[in-house]
């Protein structure tokens, strides 16, 4: 029984500092996967009004209200066709 306790003690403190002390990155990640999201669906959203995906994210950015901020985030936009769902990655720009 007393180990029991001592193993649950001490897994409370590692996920207590796990999450203290890096919780930055869980709103990173957080943030990056909504940027992501959103670029997602703002190209559906063109797709469905325009009848294509668009060429690239800046497309996005002046026609569907996509907000990207360029000193932290790095997209990488891969549209393939016109018909073709884009791939899209979030990089984080190391500072």
């Amino acid at each position: 029984m007393k180990n029991k306790i001592t193993i649950i003690a001490a897994l409370l403190f590692v996920f207590t500092f796990v999450f203290l002390i890096n919780p930055k990155s869980t709103v990173d990640t957080q943030a990056e996967t909504t940027l992501k999201e959103s670029i997602i669906k703002a190209s559906i959203q063109c797709y469905a009004i325009e009848g294509r995906y668009p060429d690239d994210v800046e497309y996005l950015e002046k026609n569907y209200g996509i907000v990207i901020n360029h000193s932290i985030y790095k997209v990488e936009y891969d549209r393939l066709s016109s018909n073709i769902l884009p791939t899209v990655m979030i990089l984080e720009i190391n500072k």
